[in-house]
């Protein structure tokens, strides 16, 4: 991972343990400073292909760390 792929998984984290949601492409943009919503895409693909993130669809994505405590919290 990059050291900016890092900023965005951490952004991406703690979006989802402050708000249970994920950010929307708006969200991420604006707070890097990103021109275009593509740089997001670009992110999110390259941080899905190492695994660190999941696309969760029109849900959008979450850390593969907090899917797995999520999925484990739930079975209980």
């Amino acid at each position: 991972m990059t050291p900016k792929q890092r900023l965005v998984y951490e952004f991406i984290w703690n979006f989802w343990v402050e708000h249970a949601y994920s950010p929307t492409y708006d969200d991420v943009r604006n707070h890097f400073g990103f021109k275009s919503d593509n740089s997001v895409v670009n992110y999110y693909q390259a941080l899905e292909k190492k695994g660190y993130i999941k696309n969760c669809g029109t849900r959008g994505v979450i850390p593969v760390d907090m899917a797995f405590i999520l999925s484990f919290l739930t079975t209980f």
